[in-house]
């Protein structure tokens, strides 16, 4: 965190959520240790939080278990989106799977709006639609290794073939650049608008 980077595991119910603690506990997580029995602030917060994120119920004193898959995704992407922690750089994996298509829709809008305000957003997906509605820069992995790096539009159809075409995997350029020269450029592979 001191380095700005937060990040958002695939299984949110095993790497990031607290399913026997409250849903304030969960998203002001991060913050706790800053302003420790402070319920005041706390509440406020999680208020706030709960309006930005469009979170159901906005109850804060309900058990993260029993939030909705989309509702639980935005507990655990809001504890990074709060005021105070200074994140530059959100790092998620999967971030809107087990989600259902409203719940989606608003997870795109935060991301675009941390983007917006500044942030940097990487995302690693396996869902070409969702690729295609949040980034603008694509990093392509086939069999573990880069094959294409896309900075245009491409259809969903051309990104599923680019992931699993063992030819392009084999012929090792993007472009007609060698991979070794896309080291300096990877870390920009999904950014958000």
């Amino acid at each position: 965190m001191r380095a700005g980077i937060a990040f958002v595991a695939s299984d949110r119910n095993e790497q990031s959520l607290f399913g026997s603690l409250p849903a304030i506990e969960n998203l002001l997580m991060p913050h706790l240790g800053g302003f420790a029995r402070k319920r005041a602030v706390h509440a406020a917060l999680f208020e706030r939080a709960a309006h930005d994120l469009s979170l159901h119920p906005a109850n804060p004193a309900l058990e993260a278990r029993r939030f909705s898959g989309g509702n639980a995704q935005k507990l655990v992407m809001g504890r990074w989106l709060l005021p105070g922690l200074k994140v530059r750089l959100l790092v998620l994996d999967e971030p809107t799977q087990g989600v259902d298509i409203g719940a989606r829709a608003e997870i795109y809008k935060l991301l675009h709006d941390f983007a917006q305000a500044g942030g940097a957003v990487v995302i690693a997906s396996s869902d070409p639609t969702e690729i295609r509605a949040l980034a603008n820069r694509i990093l392509v992995l086939g069999q573990g290794r880069p094959v294409e790096l896309i900075e245009r539009e491409i259809s969903e159809d051309e990104l599923v073939h680019l992931a699993h075409n063992s030819f392009a995997a084999k012929r090792g350029t993007s472009h007609g650049k060698p991979f070794g020269e896309l080291s300096t450029e990877s870390s920009h592979a999904a950014h958000v608008d």
